[in-house]
């Protein structure tokens, strides 16, 4: 069993049921864990249709959350502070 760090992009592909929806479910068949990170789950939450909610929900339900520490959360704001300021 390994596990295994999903990032945004694949979540949206899960979600729109794209090729990444085929892995995801093949992953918990062969025993995997997907794991998900706080902010990539604010990152999908962020640009969410509304039609999405409620499959973003099942999805997220169905997903382990890293544990962030401080240190990460600080890294986490000034790059979203720094890139915001680039554009």
């Amino acid at each position: 069993m390994a596990r295994i760090l999903l990032d945004s992009t694949v979540l949206i592909d899960a979600l729109r049921g794209r090729s990444a929806a085929e892995r995801l479910r093949m992953m918990r068949r062969d025993g995997d864990e997907p794991w998900v990170c706080a902010i990539s789950v604010e990152e999908i939450w962020r640009g969410l249709r509304t039609s999405e909610e409620a499959a973003a929900m099942k999805l997220f339900r169905g997903l382990r959350v890293a544990p962030l520490g401080v240190a990460e959360v600080q890294r986490a704001g000034e790059w979203r502070r720094d890139f915001a300021e680039t554009g």
